[in-house]
């Protein structure tokens, strides 16, 4: 029982109350089947990105990278319809039979405050976005996440694992950074690294305070409507990191991810300083960066969760992600 509750959490970042019974079915039916493996896709994830881009240009589809989506063309008198997407540059694209969207409840309630003032728009369509936006006001978000990134010189390591998890069984698994989870790719796919070298990554499960980082993004109050975030690489996005004390509170929050690594990789702090090794730490303000989430977001909590994207966008089918094109 408690594995199907630890399980529950590694999967969305909330306790098995909270989590979508489904998801956990399947992903305890496929692990626990007869001959079952854990499946690690070779070439990384790049090459599953790869097969998808490949297999949508194959439906003679066609893949649009940095074309963030500024508003939803919304439309409708009897019921709520999206017609299209408007991007970040003006350009218009129209839905032939709809638009299809990953975006989260808060990313989606920001962007069609913007929609909705794009034009004249019936009642059922300000009353469904109005609906939408007092949602995501009640939502209750997960914990954000610690990253740690590692290659290390694999010489006289053995036989590992690729994956492990590490907690404190007498705690609850929802503590503040109880739980880690710990990958090391390279154990399947050698090819993901340098000869000799193995690649680790742990994270801390949505146990983060994202309150605790926002005081570092001072610059950013005030400036975002419909965006959340500013572009990954640009010096704006970054700023944070110049911020007085960030750099002493990633090192802290950073530890628990060490002392967990330590547990399977004992040397693990030589290794991370030997010639050629290479030491990233992710912190919650990073998470949100790459990602351009609203927040620390990761998963909502199901507990409160309605079905939003397919009351108000039984449109012609749901949104496009408009951060992840």
């Amino acid at each position: 029982m408690y594995s199907t509750y630890v399980k529950a959490f590694a999967l969305s970042g909330l306790d098995a109350a909270h989590t979508q019974g489904a998801a956990v079915a399947y992903m305890m039916n496929d692990l626990h089947d007869e001959g079952a493996v854990l499946d690690y896709p070779m070439g990384g994830m790049g090459s599953l990105i790869d097969t998808l881009v490949s297999g949508l240009k194959k439906n003679d589809g066609e893949l649009r990278v940095n074309s963030r989506v500024d508003k939803f063309i919304l439309s409708g008198e009897k019921k709520p319809e999206c017609e299209g997407v408007v991007l970040e540059d003006g350009t218009i694209i129209r839905a032939r039979k709809g638009v299809v969207s990953n975006v989260p409840l808060w990313n989606m309630s920001r962007i069609l405050d913007e929609s909705v003032k794009l034009g004249e728009h019936s009642k059922v369509v300000v009353d469904t976005v109005n609906e939408i936006q007092e949602e995501a006001e009640n939502f209750q978000m997960t914990g954000s996440f610690m990253h740690l990134h590692l290659g290390i010189p694999s010489d006289g390591l053995g036989e590992i694992e690729c994956h492990y998890s590490v907690l404190n069984m007498d705690k609850d698994i929802t503590a503040k950074q109880n739980l880690v989870i710990i990958s090391i790719p390279t154990v399947f796919d050698p090819s993901l690294a340098p000869e000799g070298y193995h690649i680790v990554h742990a994270y801390t499960a949505a146990s983060e305070d994202f309150e605790e980082w926002e005081r570092f993004l001072e610059d950013e109050r005030g400036s975002d409507t419909t965006k959340i975030g500013n572009r990954p690489s640009t010096g704006k996005a970054q700023q944070y990191g110049k911020m007085e004390g960030y750099d002493e509170l990633k090192d802290i929050r950073a530890e628990a991810l060490w002392k967990a690594i330590e547990q399977i990789i004992p040397d693990i702090r030589d290794r991370a300083e030997a010639e050629g090794a290479i030491k990233m730490v992710g912190t919650p303000l990073t998470h949100r960066r790459y990602n351009m989430r609203h927040r620390k977001l990761n998963c909502s909590s199901t507990r409160i969760l309605n079905v939003y994207s397919y009351r108000f966008f039984t449109f012609q089918a749901e949104l496009m992600d408009p951060h992840l094109q």
